[in-house]
């Protein structure tokens, strides 16, 4: 099935510090999918997603969501279409779980209490991310990993209403980077489910096998610049591609019909 691209980059370059992080970098991204963005530390992706969500504009190049070019877009309206789960999340003191979750409704809001549909979106969110028991506790009793899931669930509660005709956009950097073993894979599964349902997920990861196992195209990023453009990760996690980028001799298995990395001799 050939999917009509629903984010679109082209050639983008963004330099910071005199340093070039992101150098002519292109990409499709479509609904149904799940994008992994991988690479050593200091390869350009957290950089590269910050260019993807409009943080920050880059020096050159472009960004599309739908048919709409990213900075074209009002910031209300960009948030309609796209959410995105930072590496550096916000500690609150004082709110409630669900107080952060319904943060996600407020582009959809005209001002005021939040309203029952925001609620229920809130709600609704919270249990994709097994977190319902956790709605009414202090966000400041949770460990790092409940507080990375509530994030996620504030960002799936943004994109509960998109536009019609613009497949929402979520943008997930290191998402599993605090979470434990079974977490990392839920999360993973949830985003694959997101993804078959309609939404359009790219997501920053340094576990390279978690990669293989989630991800239906993977974009290798080395020294701000793609290695090659997107691919199904059976054919880019190869050894001799990825060992002298990392600078380390890898083995490779199959584990049901994916590629499993781990160093080797």
């Amino acid at each position: 099935m050939v999917r009509r691209a629903a984010l679109r980059a082209d050639k983008l370059s963004l330099t910071l510090g005199g340093q070039s992080v992101v150098d002519h970098v292109s990409l499709t991204a479509s609904a149904g999918e799940v994008l992994a963005v991988i690479g050593p530390n200091g390869a350009g992706k957290s950089s590269l997603l910050s260019l993807l969500s409009g943080e920050r504009r880059p020096d050159a190049g472009q960004v599309w969501i739908g048919d709409a070019e990213l900075n074209s877009l009002s910031s209300l309206a960009l948030a309609r279409r796209r959410a995105v789960l930072p590496q550096t999340l916000p500690r609150a003191v004082g709110f409630s779980v669900l107080d952060i979750v319904q943060l996600g409704r407020l582009p959809h809001q005209s001002g005021g209490a939040p309203t029952p549909e925001d609620r229920r979106a809130a709600q609704q969110a919270l249990a994709q991310v097994g977190m319902s028991a956790f709605a009414h506790r202090r966000v400041e009793t949770l460990s790092g990993g409940e507080h990375q899931r509530i994030h996620l669930a504030r960002a799936l509660a943004q994109l509960s209403d998109p536009p019609p005709g613009s497949p929402p956009v979520l943008l997930l950097d290191e998402p599993t980077s605090a979470l434990d073993l079974g977490a990392q894979h839920q999360t993973l599964e949830l985003a694959a489910r997101l993804a078959h349902d309609g939404l359009v997920v790219i997501v920053v990861l340094h576990d390279l096998n978690l990669a293989a196992r989630y991800a239906d195209r993977v974009l290798l990023m080395h020294r701000g610049r793609a290695v090659a453009p997107p691919t199904p990760p059976d054919a880019l996690l190869q050894p001799a591609i990825l060992g002298p980028i990392y600078g380390l001799t890898l083995a490779r298995h199959e584990l049901g019909g994916r590629p499993v990395l781990f160093p080797g001799d």
